[in-house]
């Protein structure tokens, strides 16, 4: 450590800022007092944001941070603040769009240098030790020397902002979305798709579970060959590729390559809970084996790595021992002697050689051979290679757990946790399970414990002190749990909870004028602009999960008013989607509810779940479920119970036809009026 004595992140809940805290400079966390300090002292402001899994922030922490040089200049002529972007996404959401503003990209970790009024003057990301000297000796020159063009340089820096701000939006425009439209959306989309290997052509690859849902459906929907052999295709080259932990399971959050070979291998829970989605509904559509097999594995994964007392942690580090991705790769020679006999079946099929696949003579484990293709080149049964194969992952899985572990960041993030409850929801559905429905359940009710009576969530519900107010993310995906958890035990409890969030959510984050939400809600201090998260990022935005909120709940509970504000906001996106169909795919997703038919499918006798769980194994878009064992008086199941009778009944829109006691049937009904 560079600093017997810590510094005032010792006492952060945060991983990350705790990972500061014998560092030499002295660090504040963000807050009203640090900026009062820093004007009270006319200091200029250090914003320094990362994360606890990122790479390239521990370089610049030992590089930069941790050097007696650099901590003199920054603590004589700076306050220094420290933000944890998971902990604080609005403070991260801001200077981001400073630095995308000054350089036209951005990344982690993010370091801004500011007024003492929280104004950027300059920013970017990682800088080795002599250029980050270099800019704050720079910036120090520049504010003594001529401080008006510097207060200027701050002003107009977040006036780009400001404005950047208020041109997300588009004006209502009178456009068809009809399937027309959407059909354009994905051929202007097919010329950045990687048909040969999936994804998209550019790299860094990241996995975007989103922009792969919605082409599944379109694709189902359309019947466009192409939209499902891209599926296809990602979803095979993830699956077989360095980025998924063949021995351990769980996604690495990005491929440097084009190929899905080389990961960057931090691994986080929001994109390993989405990614287990997409592989669960494309498993209902596809049948393949290995969806199931990687969809399963993931939640074991997360299960036996992230699970806390009260919650998922956010993260796993990319490095250990200082190193990225030491924890994951393999020397030629130590596989020979953990395999023994096995050894050379192994590398043949995860492409390990002596000189090594990657770099310093290491090997990533990325199968080169399908299972029936191993099975045909040993002369075995598909099914005896398997075996063999889990054999071979047992023995690597026992001797890794031998070595040093990456840093696990135990943080327990509401809406990331939000979208596991989904994601568990979903493999019920598509393996039928029940051990992932009481997952969810009990996940759900630890979220509901740890919020308010007034239905206020935190950001990190498990803290005990300086809770943070929840953000629109975790109210948005927070409201979809439920919704989804309603859909499958019929527990009107779970709609009323996404009810009551719902309009908690209206009080706080709405924007009346645009009908759009706020990220950040009228009870947090206000920052130097104040956001709406509109586009979608690896994580749907909340915008746009809003959105389908209030669609499915005004359907629910009989709300017309929901249903047209949700097409309000979707009509100013939908120019926008035809542009730029990766970042607003969320969006698109609800534009084929409205595009194609949409299905209330709603069961009720004695035998409702069961006659669902038959319904589920068709993978058909588009189909809310509701149902219940008795009378009831929610909207869709009002005046439906037939006694000693399990009635199917179907509506599309506004149209309702004849209840079906026949799964076969009603799935007939569907089928037929889909196009």
């Amino acid at each position: 450590m560079s600093n017997l004595l810590p510094n005032s992140l010792i006492h952060s809940r945060s991983i990350y800022l705790k990972q500061h805290a014998y560092n030499p400079i002295h660090w504040l966390s963000w807050g009203e007092d640090s900026l009062a300090r820093a004007a009270k002292e006319q200091k200029l402001v250090i914003v320094s944001i990362g994360y606890a899994a990122c790479h390239w922030c521990h370089v610049m922490e030992r590089e930069c941070f941790n050097d007696p040089e650099v901590a003199e200049i920054m603590n004589e002529h700076f306050i220094c603040i420290k933000v944890d972007r998971e902990e604080r996404p609005d403070v991260d959401a801001v200077y981001m769009d400073a630095v995308q503003a000054l350089h036209g990209s951005g990344g982690w970790p993010l370091n801004c240098i500011c007024l003492p009024n929280g104004k950027p003057i300059y920013g970017g990301t990682y800088f080795p030790k002599n250029q980050w000297i270099k800019i704050l000796l720079d910036i120090l020159n520049l504010v003594t020397a001529d401080p008006e063009r510097a207060f200027a340089y701050a002003e107009e820096i977040t006036q780009v902002i400001q404005q950047n701000e208020k041109k997300v939006l588009t004006s209502l425009k009178h456009i068809s979305t009809d399937i027309n439209f959407v059909k354009l959306i994905f051929q202007s989309w097919k010329s950045y798709l990687d048909f040969e290997f999936g994804g998209s052509l550019h790299t860094p690859k990241f996995p975007l579970p989103h922009n792969w849902l919605y082409l599944l459906r379109f694709g189902v929907l359309s019947q466009d060959s192409a939209a499902l052999s891209i599926v296809e295709t990602t979803l095979d080259a993830m699956a077989s590729g360095g980025i998924y932990d063949q021995i351990g399971s769980g996604f690495a959050r990005y491929s440097t390559d084009n190929k899905w070979f080389i990961p960057h291998f931090e691994k986080m829970l929001y994109d390993n809970t989405q990614l287990i989605s997409l592989y669960a509904e494309a498993y209902r559509y596809f049948q393949k084996p290995v969806y199931q097999e990687v969809a399963e594995n993931t939640i074991r994964f997360i299960q036996r790595e992230l699970k806390q007392r009260k919650g998922y942690a956010s993260s796993i580090d990319a490095d250990s021992e200082h190193i990225e991705g030491l924890f994951y790769v393999w020397k030629y020679a130590d596989i020979q002697v953990v395999l023994g006999g096995l050894a050379a079946i192994a590398c043949d099929f995860y492409g390990c050689t002596e000189a090594g696949n990657w770099e310093h003579g290491n090997n990533i484990l990325a199968p080169r051979y399908s299972d029936s293709e191993m099975a045909k080149k040993l002369a075995i049964s598909e099914q005896e290679w398997k075996t063999k194969r889990s054999q071979i992952n047992h023995v690597l899985f026992e001797n890794r757990k031998k070595r040093v572990h990456p840093t696990i960041d135990d943080k327990i993030i509401t809406s990331w946790n939000a979208l596991f409850i989904s994601s568990l929801v979903e493999s019920y559905k598509s393996f039928q399970k029940e051990e992932y429905l009481f997952e969810a359940m009990a996940l759900a009710d630890t979220i509901v414990e740890s919020s308010c009576e007034d239905f206020q969530v935190f950001r990190c519900p498990i803290a005990e002190s300086d809770n943070i107010t929840g953000f629109l993310d975790d109210y948005a995906f927070l409201i979809r749990a439920f919704i989804d958890l309603y859909q499958v035990t019929f527990e009107g409890y779970y709609l009323e909870q996404a009810n009551n969030w719902l309009l908690y959510v209206d009080a706080h984050f709405r924007d009346e004028t645009t009908g759009f939400y706020w990220f950040s809600s009228t009870l947090m201090p206000p920052l130097i602009v104040r956001k709406q998260e509109i586009h979608d990022t690896v994580i749907p935005s909340s915008n746009a999960q809003m959105a389908h909120n209030l669609w499915d709940l005004g359907i629910f509970l009989d709300k017309p008013e929901w249903k047209e504000r949700a097409k309000k906001m979707l009509l100013q996106i939908a120019p926008k989607i035809e542009t730029y169909p990766s970042i607003y795919s969320h969006w698109a997703i609800l534009l084929l509810k409205q595009a194609y038919p949409d299905f209330q499918v709603s069961i009720v006798g004695k035998d409702a779940l069961t006659k669902m769980q038959f319904l589920w194994k068709k993978f058909i878009p588009n189909i809310l479920f509701s149902g219940s064992y008795q009378k009831s008086f929610y909207p869709l199941l009002r005046d439906k119970f037939v006694l000693d009778k399990t009635l199917i009944y179907t509506c599309q829109g506004e149209v309702c036809y004849e209840p079906d006691t026949s799964c076969e049937n009603a799935l007939q009904k569907i089928q037929t009026n889909f196009r």
